[in-house]
């Protein structure tokens, strides 16, 4: 009777973690799917400094290292989805590309502008 209890708790288990696995792969394919998914995917990146380092020479170096591994593990999701996820993850990486070199543009431009335009003072 042991034996019978622990193998169907085994069981349960083990569907319990397919069940997790499979929703958070179909919910994180349905985010990277769409563009506004995608942004946040990669400001979640900046965010927990994965394309950076997190030594900063004192405690903080284990709050950031913290943080890093939270988007390490996100990245190896988006990895686990295979082709599919490298692709949407390239995808994501071009279109944020392509949104800070706006970014910059209009920066650059308002800087232009706010130079361009100076204030007649009155007496």
């Amino acid at each position: 009777m042991t034996r019978v209890n622990s193998f169907v708790k085994k069981q349960q288990k083990l569907t319990r973690e397919t069940f997790i696995r499979d929703m958070d792969q179909k919910a994180l394919r349905m985010l990277m799917e769409s563009e506004a998914g995608r942004w946040f995917i990669m400001r979640l990146f900046d965010k927990t400094y994965v394309h950076q380092t997190t030594f900063t020479g004192n405690y903080n170096s284990f709050y950031n290292e913290g943080r890093r591994s939270i988007g390490v593990e996100l990245m190896q999701q988006i990895g686990a989805l295979g082709k599919e996820g490298v692709k949407l993850k390239h995808t994501a990486e071009l279109e944020y590309v392509e949104q800070q070199e706006q970014f910059e543009a209009l920066e650059t431009a308002n800087q232009w502008n706010q130079k361009a335009w100076k204030p007649k003072l009155t007496r």
